[in-house]
């Protein structure tokens, strides 16, 4: 059977989930308070990334590079922060960082696989939105043959099954029910028209 990871054991692994916890308890607990008061007809919390740097500077040049995993650590964190609850059955804000430094606000033209994983801030006018669609992000297999049923996070753009059962069969089915999704958009924009210069085009 493959084994859930419980919340104690996140917070243990991953190393910025202490220092945001400490961040969050110093800087934003009244914020987090109106938010539990407004979850989860609101469900973000926003940041200013100047605050995190004064703060702790290696948290906020860790969230540039890995932003993934260090903003994982802050919403595993902000569960972690002494506040009244109001009794939600569950509370799981959207952590969104803003005011980031110059040179991690490129042109939409200048976006280039150097970016690729880090933190960045980008302007433009939104021209297409797509419908809101389920993105799978942790999935429950069911072997076919013995009923053995596997845990297995899932990567952004496929589907991954467990590679082979203790049973040694290789053929699962997904069960939609037990498993995790979110929702998700897809969303185009382009530069600015005041952006752009002589002859270009909009990216």
């Amino acid at each position: 059977m493959g084994e859930k990871t419980t919340l104690a054991e996140e917070t243990t692994e991953n190393p910025f989930v202490a220092r945001f916890q400490h961040f969050f308890e110093v800087n934003y607990k009244k914020q987090i308070e109106k938010l539990v008061d407004k979850y989860p007809e609101k469900r973000s919390l926003e940041v200013d990334f100047k605050e995190i740097e004064h703060f702790d500077f290696e948290l906020a040049d860790e969230i540039l590079e890995n932003p993934d995993y260090v903003l994982e650590a802050a919403t595993l964190a902000i569960k972690n922060v002494d506040v009244p609850s109001l009794g939600l059955d569950e509370f799981k804000p959207h952590i969104r960082v803003y005011n980031l430094p110059q040179d991690a606000q490129p042109d939409l033209r200048n976006i280039g696989s150097d970016h690729i994983g880090k933190m960045i801030t980008v302007e433009g006018v939104t021209v297409q939105i797509t419908d809101v669609l389920p993105k799978l992000r942790m999935a429950v297999w069911e072997c076919k043959k013995c009923g053995n049923t596997y845990r297995k996070p899932q990567p952004a753009n496929t589907q991954e099954q467990p590679s082979i059962c203790e049973c040694r069969s290789r053929e699962f089915t997904l069960k939609p029910t037990e498993s995790t999704f979110e929702d998700y958009q897809k969303i185009r924009i382009q530069e600015p028209l005041e952006s752009i210069k002589g002859n270009q085009q909009p990216t």
